[in-house]
This record gives structure tokens, sequence and C-alpha cells, in this order.
């Protein structure tokens, strides 16, 4: 954010300096008759004043300068509108002759106020964004918005993943692990996050949902172990024949379609005859 300003403040003066060496003519017409300063146009000397201004800001006050240029256009129309309410004052009445009188003009005061209201309200709002993002830059902050709504939209479409989310946060920070971390659902359920069950088994609210999706083999294969749950019934089925170990000690053994009795802390399963894709689910009962 400063380096815009610093660059800013840098182009200006090259651009100033070019001008004015190019058109020595700018500064007499300026400078209207001072050979001493030649700042006798209230528009230069306004101009005089804020750049001044701004080096001053630049080098003693760096949290209202950081602030100024929280955005590189932020400081261009500080000083713009700041400028413009200034000179807004310097307007005077004509009399009929056309001539300047020492009255100000009535419509510029009130313009030069409204702009003066617009530009504090504006500058209270950027140090508010900018208290507000802390060590972030503005596209920082602005990227850092537009991820959350994204995974807010994302875990929309998929609720168990919104309880997970809440126990591992760190995986679901961005808008990519939340896109892989529903691709992983799709192809896996939970399983992956069962080490974490403790946390989100008794928040789980939603009607059903997948606990494991596994492919085994002649061998049983990994143990599921059952999350601790408040109202629901797990379940599971293949299209393919397969047996089901159920809890590690003292077990039994189920085949496919027929009923467990008891309380199922863990499942391993393995297929009969050929691979067997077997899905775990719980529902509500």
């Amino acid at each position: 954010m400063e380096e815009n300003g610093i660059w800013i403040l840098v182009v200006a003066v090259i651009v100033a300096a070019t001008v004015l060496k190019k058109h020595p003519e700018l500064l007499k017409k300026m400078s209207g008759g001072s050979d001493k300063i030649g700042l006798t146009s209230p528009g230069v000397r306004i101009a005089t004043v804020i750049f001044v201004f701004n080096l001053v800001i630049m080098a003693m006050i760096p949290w209202l300068w950081d602030i100024l240029t929280y955005t590189w256009y932020t400081l261009l129309l500080f000083n713009l509108g700041f400028w413009t309410v200034f000179y807004l004052r310097t307007i005077k009445v004509k009399d009929a002759a056309g001539k300047e009188t020492k009255e100000d003009d009535p419509v510029a005061m009130k313009l030069a106020s409204i702009l003066a209201m617009i530009l504090a309200a504006g500058l209270i709002t950027t140090s508010w964004l900018y208290f507000k993002t802390g060590d972030l830059t503005h596209k920082e902050y602005t990227d850092k918005q537009e991820a959350e709504k994204t995974i807010r939209r994302l875990l929309i479409k998929e609720p168990a993943l919104a309880v997970i989310a809440q126990c591992n946060p760190k995986e679901f920070d961005t808008p990519k692990k939340m896109e892989d971390a529903i691709k992983l659902y799709g192809e896996k359920g939970l399983l992956p996050w069962t080490k974490s069950s403790d946390c989100w088994g008794l928040k789980m609210t939603e009607e059903e949902y997948t606990l494991a999706i596994i492919t085994v083999n002649k061998e049983f294969g990994e143990m599921i172990t059952t999350p601790t749950t408040k109202g629901y019934k797990i379940f599971w089925d293949s299209p393919q024949k397969y047996e089901v170990m159920v809890n590690e000690f003292p077990e039994f053994f189920v085949w496919k379609g027929e009923e467990v009795q008891g309380t199922i802390n863990s499942t391993r399963f393995k297929g009969i005859g050929g691979p067997a894709k077997i899905r775990v689910w719980l529902t509500k009962h």
C-alpha cells in the first residue's frame, strides 16, 4: 500500500518537472507576477501545500500514510478532493463589472462543504477497512473475502462437510481445499476424517450421511470406526457379495443381507469371489 503512494508522488514530481522544463512559460503564468516565490495562483498554492502535506504524512505519520495509500486510487482521489475543496473556498462573488469581491461565492462554499463531508466519510470508511484487514493488503483481504464466500456456497452443497470443517478448519480454508474435500467425500465419504469423529460425530444433524466408500478384495480391509452419534444407525451395502467383520473383539461375522443386532463399534469388509465396493452410511432413526 505504501509503495503505491510513493510511486504516485514520484511520478507526479517527474511529470511536473518535465512539463515545466519543456514549457517554462507555464511557470510564469502560474506565478502571476511574484518573482520570488511564483505561487500567487490559488490553485498552485493549494497544490504545493497538498504536496508538502503528503511528504510530511509519508515521513512522519506512517499509519495515516498507509490509510491514504490503502489502494492506489485512494491517495489520488483524496488529493484531488482535498485540492478541490480548498480551491472552491477561494472563489469569490464577482461584481457587475466582473471583478472579484471579498464575498465568498455561496454556491462554491456549499459544494466545498458537501465534498469535505464526502472526503471525511471516505477517510473514515477507508480507515475502518485498513484496521479491519490488519496486515493483509487490500487485494489479499478481497481475495480472502471471495474465498470465504466460495467456501460457504460449497458447504451448502455438502452440509456434512460443514460440520467436518468446524473440527478441521485448516483443511477447508481455501476454495481449492474445499473442492478437493467435496471430491474426496464423493469418493470415500467421511472416512478421511474419522480421526476427528469425536469432535464432529455428535454435531451431525443431517438425515443421512455417507461414512465410508471403500473397495475391498478377498482379505478384510481397513477398520471403519463407528463415530459416536446421537440418534443414528449404521448401514452398509454393495452390489457385490461381501462379508463383514463387526467389532474387533469379540468379533462376529455377517454376510450380505443379514441384519445386525447389538452395538456396532467398528466394521471390516472383504469381497467374496472378487472385489466389492462397499458404501457405509448413517441414518437417523
